[in-house]
C-alpha cells in the first residue's frame, strides 16, 4: 500500500504544484476522447484488433518507462538504504513495487476496455459472419492477454532494476529484450522459413508472442475450419495467460532472491557459497 500511495503521489498527483502531471493527465484525456470519437465515427468499420494491438504497443513502452527505476532509482536517489533499515523484508519491497505496477496496468486496461468493446460490438453488427463468435468476449480475452503480458513485463523490468545500478540501464536492457523477442525474432523466422510447411515452426516459435497470439484469437471464419492450422483456436489465449503469469512469479522470485545476497555483487545468478560464507 505504501508503494501504491507513492506511485499515486508521483504520477497521479494533479495538484496545482505539479504542472507536469496535470499536463500529462490532460493529454491522456484528450487522446482518450479522440479514440472514443474515432470509434463512434467509424460506425462499425474499425476492427477492434487495431485498438488492441495499439494498446499492446503502448504497454510495451509505458511499463518499462515507468518502472525501470523501481529499485535502481532508489539506489540513485540514495533512498535504498532507508528502505533496507525499515521493518520490512526485501520481498515486501519487491512485491509492493510489483503491486503498484499491476494496479497501474489494471486501470489502464480497464480504461481501454470501453472503446475496444464498442468497436467490437459495432464491427460485429456490420459483419454478421463473425457475430456468432461473440467478438466482445474474444476482445475481453485478448485484453486479458495484453494484461498478462504487461504483468510479466513489469516483473522483468523490476528484476533488471534490482540487478543494475542505474534506472536507464534497466530501461535499455528491457527495451532491447523486447526488440529482440518481438521484432528481431519474427523477422529472422520469416526470413528462414517459407511456405505453408513452416506453419508448425511459426506456431511453436511464436506461441508466447503476444501479437501473434492476438492475431490467432481474432474471430475469422477460416481460422475455425482451416485444416492446415497447427493448433486448435482454443490453444490461443488461456495457455499464454497462464504461462505469462507463471513467468511473472518466477521473475519476481528471482528478483527477491538476488536482492537477498550481497549488495555489491550484481550478478544475476547468486553465488551460494559466497552468501553462505
Amino acid at each position: 500500500m505504501i508503494e501504491v500511495t507513492r506511485f499515486k503521489r508521483k504520477f497521479l498527483n494533479v495538484s496545482s504544484n505539479n504542472t507536469v502531471n496535470v499536463a500529462v493527465m490532460m493529454l491522456f484525456a484528450v487522446v482518450y476522447l479522440a479514440v472514443l470519437a474515432l470509434v463512434f465515427s467509424a460506425n462499425g468499420y474499425l476492427q477492434p484488433e487495431v485498438l488492441i494491438n495499439l494498446q499492446l504497443v503502448l504497454v510495451c513502452f509505458i511499463i518499462p518507462s515507468i518502472f525501470h527505476g523501481a529499485i535502481a532509482g532508489e539506489r540513485e536517489r540514495r533512498s535504498w538504504d532507508l528502505l533496507l533499515v525499515a521493518p520490512i523484508s526485501k520481498a515486501q519491497i519487491v512485491v509492493g513495487k510489483f503491486v503498484a505496477a499491476v494496479a497501474t496496468l489494471f486501470v489502464a486496461i480497464g480504461a481501454c476496455a470501453l472503446p475496444v468493446s464498442i468497436a467490437a460490438a459495432t464491427y460485429a453488427a456490420r459483419n454478421p459472419e463473425i457475430a456468432r463468435f461473440n467478438p466482445v468476449g474474444v476482445v475481453l480475452a485478448q485484453q486479458t492477454v495484453v494484461f498478462a503480458f504487461g504483468v510479466v513485463l513489469a516483473a522483468v523490468t523490476i528484476l533488471f532494476s534490482a540487478r543494475v545500478r542505474r534506472g536507464l540501464t534497466a530501461l535499455g536492457i528491457v527495451l532491447g529484450l523486447e526488440t529482440l523477442f518481438l521484432v528481431v525474432l519474427p523477422i529472422f523466422v520469416a526470413a528462414v522459413g517459407s511456405g505453408g510447411s513452416d506453419r508448425v515452426l511459426m506456431d511453436f516459435t511464436f506461441f508466447l508472442h503476444p501479437f501473434y497470439t492476438l492475431d490467432k484469437m481474432q474471430p475469422k471464419m477460416q481460422s475455425f475450419y482451416d485444416q492446415s492450422q497447427t493448433f486448435s483456436p482454443w490453444m490461443w489465449g488461456a495457455p499464454q495467460i497462464l504461462i505469462y503469469l507463471g513467468l511473472a512469479a518466477v521473475f519476481l522470485q528471482w528478483a527477491i532472491t538476488t536482492l537477498n545476497y550481497a549488495e555489491n555483487d550484481v550478478k544475476f545468478i547468486p553465488n551460494k557459497k559466497k552468501a553462505d560464507a
